[in-house]
């Protein structure tokens, strides 16, 4: 909607328009257009409508603004709907002579036809009756057009509709016509078949406002019209219930699109006050402006959900609380800051009278909006605790968590959810989330990590481990009551990563000795197939003296192992001797 201002920044350059203006009040007029749409092109089109002389013959002095009408005109016949547009920008009762008023505007065929339709499809029936005479004496010129100087596309389509609906005009009359329209239609066939596209019934039939109104309501959402109400339609109880007078069933997707929708626009709402305060500034300029001296602007910032809850409390029972947070999985679904997420967990408090938390399963099972969901759990994991009342909680951990409190990286359904996500187009996005986890409650999300084995072979989620091993393990002693939990329930992962360790890094068998010797898992790791890292690991502890000889030494091992294992283990020994050589002799290889 355009201001006071530009009504009279558009009549001024109306004022001004001369041949050293033109250009400039073209380029002018576009960037109107460009801010306020079609409004300022149909305001300006009035201007320049009401500046000519209808009067004088010659049409000197106002062949500019003509050139402009018709210029004007182009742009808004070549849209779908110039109909409307044109009835706006004309008014049909001050220019209801249509042949004078074409041909003082010099008018080609296209336009002309273009505004004939608009008159014949007005609602005053002088008007309707004028566009229809002025059109038919206008089809047989078409016969005698080249295709070049035809209407576009969205008037030939009008145009055949218009044809099909004139019960008086012959069917052969309609089918020479629509032939010169489309000629690219040779035959019967191909005209009844466009013809048909117009379904008898609605041949000249005028819809009352009441048909109209019954057609358009059920495409019209709570949500929509509470947005374009904004918070004012919940002012008051009695206010909310005249919004939803028209609505005669609410579901419970519509609760959950309207709550979605507050939640998404509660952040822009802190700007509307200032927004109010200038819109009333504009309005005063306007000495014919309604008095807005009795609203409330201040009122405009928050949504009453209290009301909103009441009301719809008082008209459906309960279950439609439980049923609408089951339908936040829609496109317009988006959680911008924290204000967004109170908004949504603070209506389900009200709406089940504290009697319970938010139920989490619905925001962390799969989901068609990504995008959404992922912005749920970004502003979720943000308040310390709020996904342990998910279904699938990891226990305390011996030695490790059993004094503290369930963080948000203790729910293996969050993590689950995210390593999901992290196999979409939402891979970075994800990490910004999983990153938070890595800083607080690493062991934890490895822990968790590991009972997931179904998504364990996703890019995503080997990521995380070659991240979170590496730091539990250097983290030892600290992470000792995490090590020996894993050793319990996923003994063979942990010694796999220690090998990918190993052979990124020799210098890392250090470390790994430490850990499985305080850990007593010593004798457990050295049954590793990978005899290199067992025989490395087995010579450092015999070269600490790490254990009494008569428990455990380097020569009784060996020699079982060779009896075991035999040749691979024997050449994974000789492969041992010729390094130690190497580095012993001054790198020679013997």
């Amino acid at each position: 909607m355009m201001a006071v201002p530009v009504f009279n920044q558009v009549r001024v350059l109306v004022a001004n328009l001369s041949k050293k203006t033109f250009k400039g009040i073209n380029l002018e007029l576009k960037d109107l257009v460009k801010i306020y749409g079609e409004d300022a092109r149909i305001f300006f089109l009035r201007c320049l409508l009401d500046e000519i002389d209808f009067t004088d013959h010659k049409f000197a002095k106002d062949h500019l603004k003509i050139q402009l009408v018709n210029q004007e005109l182009s742009e808004i016949i070549a849209k779908p709907n110039f109909v409307s547009l044109i009835c706006r920008a004309i008014d049909t009762s001050k220019f209801i002579d249509l042949p004078h008023f074409t041909k003082v505007l010099k008018l080609p065929l296209g336009h002309q036809i273009s505004i004939a339709l608009a008159f014949a499809s007005g609602d005053d029936r002088k008007t309707t009756s004028e566009g229809k005479k002025f059109l038919l004496q206008k089809l047989p010129e078409l016969n005698d057009t080249n295709q070049v100087s035809k209407p576009p596309e969205p008037i030939l389509h009008e145009l055949a509709c218009f044809l099909q609906t004139q019960k008086e005009l012959p069917e052969e009359k309609k089918e020479q016509y629509l032939k010169s329209l489309y000629p690219e239609f040779k035959n019967k066939l191909h005209i009844h078949a466009l013809m048909d596209k117009v379904p008898s019934n609605q041949q000249d039939q005028r819809i009352d406002g009441k048909s109209l109104l019954e057609s358009v309501t059920p495409q019209i959402s709570l949500s929509s019209t509470m947005s374009d109400l904004g918070p004012s339609c919940l002012e008051s109880k009695e206010t909310f219930k005249k919004v939803l007078a028209q609505f005669p069933r609410i579901q419970p997707e519509d609760i959950a699109q309207a709550i979605g929708m507050m939640a998404q626009t509660s952040r822009g709402l802190e700007s509307v006050e200032k927004g109010y305060t200038d819109l009333v500034k504009a309005l005063e300029m306007n000495p014919n402006a309604v008095k807005l001296s009795e609203l409330d602007g201040a009122k405009l910032n928050k949504w009453n959900t209290k009301v909103f809850v009441d009301v719809l409390r008082e008209r459906y029972p309960r279950h439609i609380w439980q049923d609408a947070y089951l339908k936040f999985d829609h496109p317009g679904f988006f959680l911008a800051d924290q204000k967004g997420l109170k908004l949504l967990v603070d209506i389900y408090s009200q709406s089940t009278s504290n009697a319970s938390t938010l139920p989490l399963a619905p925001f962390l099972r799969e989901w068609k909006n990504k995008v959404g969901q992922l912005s749920f759990i970004r502003q979720a994991v943000e308040i310390p605790g709020f996904f342990s009342t998910s279904n699938r909680i990891q226990g305390p951990i011996e030695g490790f968590s059993e004094s503290r409190p369930m963080s948000n990286w203790w729910s293996l359904d969050l993590l689950e959810c995210l390593l999901g996500l992290g196999n979409t187009d939402l891979h970075n996005d994800v990490w910004e989330v999983l990153r938070k986890g890595l800083l607080q409650e690493p062991e934890m999300m490895l822990c968790g990590a590991l009972q997931l084995r179904h998504k364990m072979g996703t890019p995503i989620a080997e990521e995380l481990l070659s991240i979170l091993t590496p730091q539990v393990f250097w983290e030892f002693p600290k992470s000792k009551a995490i090590l020996q939990h894993l050793f319990t329930k996923q003994a063979e992962f942990v010694v796999d990563r220690m090998i990918q360790l190993y052979v990124k890094d020799g210098s890392f068998i250090g470390k790994i000795l430490d850990i499985v010797h305080q850990l007593r898992r010593f004798e457990q790791v050295l049954e590793t197939r990978h005899h290199k890292f067992a025989i490395e690991l087995a010579s450092l502890a015999s070269e600490k003296k790490l254990f009494n000889p008569e428990a455990w030494n380097l020569e009784t091992w060996l020699k079982t192992s060779i009896a075991k294992i035999k040749e691979p283990f024997v050449t994974a020994c000789l492969e041992h001797l010729r390094v130690i050589c190497s580095r012993e002799k001054g790198n020679i290889v013997y």
